[in-house]
């Protein structure tokens, strides 16, 4: 039997990954083998089977590229996280969950050296065959082989869809592959490597410069993923602790937590989103003034891919577009009125922008719709202070069409409560191949 094991000396951690296809790959470093069978199983720390449900983070190691005859498509930083769904000494399963993409262009899109695509964001959760992916190892595949599909491990295999998002959604463009990525990866004595090549994605949708195919080659590595958070609290001032009484260290890793539903409503019509996150850092907390940058966020649902709901079909809402998107600041300061916050585009150190959301019907036809906040206008909320744990209101703030097909509402107002907590994540616990 082989075995991923954590904690052997001379094995290296997995890194960050990128690409939908690289981060898929990413987590498939979790199966590993070390004799002509491939009887898979992962291990942490060593020789103690890792739990079922147990979270899972996958990291590029190097530049994540898409090559065409046009040029290359990079960036520079990328991750995947999800959960161990099988791990019975002979299969291993994971699902792939989340992606977040970034690179060294402005506001950290991701760069090309194709004209006119330029910089661009990179999404591997489009609305249509988004997340999630199934990671899998089993003894009918070849030695050190895994694969990664479309859709949940327990559902029906899909096609793995990626976009690249250069003016969304006026100009982007989607790529697709409907047979499994094989990968290999190394085994013990050698470092734990995940390696594709020459992995082929067709263009399915997009306009007349995105390149008919792209081909990805990459390696990466694959972490234990071990959350960790604790409650915070807003005393008078503002200012934010945690524990009770401390005052938060600026740099400090925050993360906020739907608390109940998020719903965007527009006329008679509302949108459900039942999970939702956003996580960033303290930049600010000085007794005056909190503020805070808000660099990642994630919102899903109960529909199919995990989209949101409406009595008009499923969709989806990206909360970081090519336009407009994060980062957002975060701001509470004794000038506002008693137990205000705002919330509005940019980094709380750059000037202000407008904050941009995108909508996808899930459906063949994929229309999509964007909606933006005026820079002029902050979202303006409220905030609940000690003894209660720290909880962000926000109640109908309005969004504007400013981009979409015409069957997109005009307008849409947003509802959604959060738990703000101090991330204490600590540090990726790294797997290896026996």
């Amino acid at each position: 039997m082989t075995t991923l094991s954590g904690g052997h000396e001379g094995r290296k951690p997995m890194k960050k990954i990128l690409l939908v296809i690289w981060a898929t790959l990413a987590f498939a470093v979790l199966p590993a083998t070390a004799s002509a069978a491939n009887s898979p199983e992962v291990t942490y720390p060593t020789g103690t089977r890792l739990a079922i449900g147990s979270k899972i983070r996958a990291h590029n190691v190097g530049e994540v590229k898409l090559t065409t005859d046009e040029g290359t498509y990079a960036c520079s930083y990328g991750e995947l996280t999800g959960t161990l769904t099988k791990n019975n000494g002979t299969e291993v399963e994971a699902s792939v969950e989340t992606d977040a993409f970034a690179g060294t262009g402005v506001e950290d899109k991701c760069t090309s050296t194709a004209s006119p695509i330029g910089e661009f964001k990179l999404t591997a959760n489009p609305a249509t065959n988004g997340l999630p992916w199934c990671i899998r190892s089993t003894p009918a595949m070849k030695e050190d082989e895994v694969q990664i599909r479309g859709g949940s491990c327990s559902g029906e295999a899909k096609a793995i869809r990626f976009t690249l998002d250069v003016k969304a959604p006026s100009f982007y463009c989607i790529y697709e592959r409907a047979s499994a990525i094989k990968g290999t990866y190394s085994t013990h004595p050698a470092d734990t490597l995940l390696t594709t090549s020459e992995i082929a994605f067709t263009l399915v949708r997009g306009t007349v410069v995105c390149p008919s195919t792209l081909a990805s080659d990459s390696s990466m590595t694959v972490e234990s993923d071990k959350e960790a958070a604790e409650p915070s609290y807003i005393s008078a001032g503002p200012r934010l602790t945690v524990p009770t009484g401390t005052t938060l260290a600026v740099g400090s890793k925050l993360r906020a937590t739907n608390a109940g539903t998020n719903k965007f409503t527009a006329g008679e019509v509302t949108y459900e989103c039942t999970s939702s996150q956003w996580t960033g850092t303290l930049t600010k907390n000085s007794g005056k003034e909190i503020e805070a940058d808000i660099e990642t966020a994630s919102i899903s649902g109960t529909g199919s891919s995990s989209s949101c709901t409406t009595s008009l079909g499923d969709m989806r809402w990206t909360l970081s577009p090519y336009t407009n998107g994060l980062p957002w600041c975060y701001r509470a300061t004794s000038a506002m009125a008693s137990d205000e916050f705002q919330i509005r585009g940019g980094k709380c150190s750059e000037a202000t922008k407008p904050i941009r959301l995108l909508w996808e019907s899930v459906s063949e036809f994929e229309v999509g719709c964007e909606y933006e906040r005026g820079s002029e206008t902050p979202i303006n909320a409220t905030y609940t202070t000690h003894p209660e744990d720290a909880k962000l209101a926000i109640s109908e703030a309005e969004f504007t069409k400013v981009a979409g097909a015409v069957s997109c509402p005009t307008s849409l107002k947003l509802d959604s409560t959060f738990t703000f907590e101090r991330d204490n994540t600590p540090e990726n616990a790294p797997l290896y191949i026996s």
